[in-house]
């Protein structure tokens, strides 16, 4: 995997980075921020994590023509990201961990509902229609799974409420640790960025004195390391 180093000591309060809010993928930089806003019954009720996985599977859906293109295939492809997605050899391997099969045998059931829940939307979003067959449906199933993983391992709450949750851009090769907080990084609202526009950006910032050779960190939240 990719991991980020400290090639000299960085002292704490170094802006490490700046990443521009039009680069972040979030509902409200997506083109279907008004669909998904404008939901109505159930899908009115779906969750953050969910609203951001159905726009990033319209932009991955959408191919070399996203904006985001080039970020997208740069994640892993694998369909089996996280253990619910597991087989039920791979799911022994957690055995002692705080992490059952069961639970995630009904996270798995869940995840298909709130497919089912999304429908409308995901209508509006001409990812079905009504001749989209049941393979068709299976492949965007397949998809759905692939870019809730990318949210759920990847996407960082970020500080500004108009955006919130966001699948940020370089802020994710920052690797997670739960324990780090010697080394945690945080990403604060930018002052101005080169044209001057205040808040243009979200800053990178080192919250600790980190020696020259040390792996970076971000603590993601309170997740285990299992």
């Amino acid at each position: 995997g990719v991991e980020v180093y400290a090639r000299k000591r960085i002292a704490a309060g170094i802006e490490l980075c700046t990443i521009p809010k039009s680069s972040v993928l979030s509902v409200a930089n997506s083109k279907w921020r008004l669909v998904l806003d404008a939901a109505r019954g159930p899908a009115r009720e779906l969750d953050p994590d969910t609203r951001l996985t159905l726009a990033v599977l319209a932009e991955w859906r959408r191919g070399a023509d996203s904006a985001w293109h080039g970020y997208l295939a740069s994640l892993p492809q694998s369909r089996l990201l996280l253990p619910s997605d597991w087989g039920s050899r791979e799911l022994g391997w957690l055995r002692g961990t705080e992490l059952e099969a069961k639970d995630l045998l009904e996270e798995r059931r869940e995840l298909r509902d709130t497919f089912r829940t999304a429908d409308p939307l995901l209508k509006k979003m001409g990812l079905l229609g009504a001749h989209t067959t049941s393979v068709q449906r299976s492949a965007l199933f397949a998809d759905f799974r692939l870019c809730r993983a990318w949210v759920s391992s990847r996407a960082f709450d970020t500080p500004d409420p108009k955006h919130g949750l966001a699948m940020t851009p370089l802020m994710d090769i920052f690797n997670h640790r739960h324990n780090g907080d010697d080394i945690e990084l945080s990403m604060e609202l930018g002052s101005r960025n080169a044209t001057g526009k205040r808040g243009a950006a979200f800053v990178v910032m080192s919250m600790r004195d980190v020696p020259a050779g040390q792996v970076l960190r971000n603590r993601y939240g309170d997740f285990a390391n299992c």
